[in-house]
């Protein structure tokens, strides 16, 4: 079975650095998948820019966005 985990993009007050470890957390702990939402009325990282940071930090992890 395959598990997913969200990029926590749209929580506010979360920092880059903050970004960058929840994603290498998620792969060292086995998720299959990190997974980011677009928002247009709140403040959130752009979901592409986020998704190639932790793409960045990760080597077998798969990205996903909506």
């Amino acid at each position: 079975m395959d598990i997913g985990i969200g990029l926590p993009a749209t929580i506010s007050g979360v920092q880059g650095g903050q970004l960058l470890e929840w994603a290498r957390r998620a792969e060292a702990r086995g998720f299959s998948t990190l997974g980011t939402i677009d928002r247009l009325v709140y403040g959130n990282y752009e979901p592409l820019i986020a998704l190639a940071a932790a793409a960045a930090v990760t080597e077998r992890i798969r990205l996903a966005t909506t």
